[in-house]
């Protein structure tokens, strides 16, 4: 059975419709690293695969591990009738999920797994992807942390963008590609409101970026309980 497929055994289960958008993606082979990630890593990611490589922190799951999280740990019974989807995780293990907003739209949440509360992040995939790369645009120095030099930063994210814009509508397509044609420089960002700035390797200002962002607001949804896996 093929990624694609696999997901969709568990929409199913869920009752989650996975959205058009992320259904391209899982049958584009475009969320899967392979088994030999730790040897050519470097040269893939200069290629822009797989999808989202550019972004900080964001690692895609597979079916199993994905149908692990629902069984485990983020299903109904568990989480008082909250129904998710996982697609994705970060680093620390908090996992990138979908959720039903209502009986019409699925959003984006971010489910920590080491805090009280979660919260719904984005409207919509599409939303999710954009502002994804949004942030990515504006504080690219996790790649020159990783080793990259300034032209293969810009490569990795041009190639990254170009794969994944190609299998997007063309208008949200043509808006990703057309930021990364601004020039990599540094430029000052903040961390937070009373973080010192610091000068990171961007392709946008952090202004330009909450101007952007403001295209893609969070749903108007308050943060909710979660029930910690090690509680169940």
């Amino acid at each position: 059975m093929d990624t694609l497929s696999e997901f969709e055994v568990l929409a199913s289960q869920t009752g989650i419709s996975l959205p058009p958008l992320l259904k391209t993606l899982l049958a584009s082979g475009k969320t899967a690293y392979g088994q030999d990630w730790s040897a050519i890593w470097r040269e893939k990611m200069l290629a822009g695969g797989p999808a989202f490589i550019s972004w900080y922190d964001f690692e895609w799951i597979d079916a199993a591990d994905a149908q692990r999280e629902v069984g485990e740990w983020l299903n109904p019974a568990a989480q008082s009738g909250k129904r998710f989807l996982p697609f994705a995780q970060s680093g620390a293990g908090d996992a990138y999920c979908l959720m039903p907003i209502d009986e019409k739209s699925t959003g984006v949440a971010l489910i920590f797994h080491d805090r009280e509360t979660s919260r719904m992040i984005h409207r919509s995939f599409e939303d999710f992807l954009i502002a994804g790369y949004l942030e990515c645009f504006a504080n690219l120095d996790h790649l020159a942390d990783d080793g990259f030099s300034a032209d293969e930063i810009l490569q990795c994210v041009k190639a990254d963008v170009r794969g994944v814009s190609a299998l997007m509508e063309e208008k949200p397509g043509a808006y990703l590609r057309s930021l990364c044609e601004q020039a990599l420089a540094r430029r000052e960002f903040r961390h937070g409101p009373k973080a010192r700035p610091e000068q990171v390797l961007s392709l946008i200002s952090q202004e330009q970026l909450e101007r952007e962002l403001a295209a893609f607001p969070a749903p108007d949804m308050a943060p909710f309980s979660i029930t910690a896996a090690w509680e169940l």
